[in-house]
């Protein structure tokens, strides 16, 4: 998992892991701003997501941010692997509907 953190204006200044989250638990003392990071991967909100896809298998990430890419700080979303299996789920399903057979039925003649 992963959480981004934002600044009092709605920007994206890093992100927290889930086992950071888990060692901020532990420890009350730790800062929240020791325990983020910067996001491995990064998504555009233009971009399609064969290249977000790739980008997140290469790295091993499960989930990315998504910002604009006019304000790299601009958090739009979040897609998680689950996201993109329904992507792909759907892209199977209008290539089924399309492939589907026509069934030509025979007239009879009239006479």
């Amino acid at each position: 998992r992963l959480f981004p953190v934002l600044d009092d204006e709605g920007a994206m200044i890093g992100v927290l892991l889930w086992s950071s989250v888990l060692a901020l638990r532990a420890d009350p003392d730790t800062l929240v701003s020791d325990a983020m990071a910067a996001p491995r991967v990064l998504a555009h909100d233009d971009e399609i997501l064969r290249a977000v896809a790739d980008r997140m298998a290469l790295s091993g990430v499960g989930v990315v941010p998504v910002v604009s890419r006019s304000d790299l700080n601009r958090l739009e979303g979040l897609i998680t692997q689950f996201e993109l299996l329904q992507a792909r789920h759907k892209l199977l399903e209008e290539e089924r509907h399309a492939e589907r057979v026509l069934v030509l039925r025979r007239l009879r003649a009239r006479g």
